[in-house]
């Protein structure tokens, strides 16, 4: 197979991955749970550890449960800041 052909496999699984993972969410909730997608992970441990076949790569995670009844207080942003306190701005000396 050719590169286009692969790509085009690759591509259509990845849709077929994505949108069983939006099912499952939307399933989650439908049944009162709280659930999250991951996709910050170690393919290779998680591969590991599930016994995953060669060829089988591990593209998504999605915790599920009960969310807890009583939620940690909001964390607030300590002293107020401004964009321009976040930015440095350079200027090269202009000789001529």
């Amino acid at each position: 197979m050719n590169d286009t052909v692969l790509d085009a496999i690759r591509t259509r699984r990845t849709v077929r991955a994505m949108t069983a993972a939006a099912t499952m969410l939307l399933a989650a909730h439908s049944l009162g749970l709280g659930a999250g997608p991951v996709t910050s992970f170690s393919r290779t441990a998680l591969a590991t550890v599930l016994n995953l076949p060669a060829g089988v790569r591990p593209e998504l995670i999605i915790c599920l449960g009960h969310a807890a009844t009583e939620q940690p207080p909001a964390m607030r942003r300590q002293g107020a800041r401004r964009w321009d306190d976040l930015i440095h701005w350079e200027r090269g000396k202009v000789e001529g």
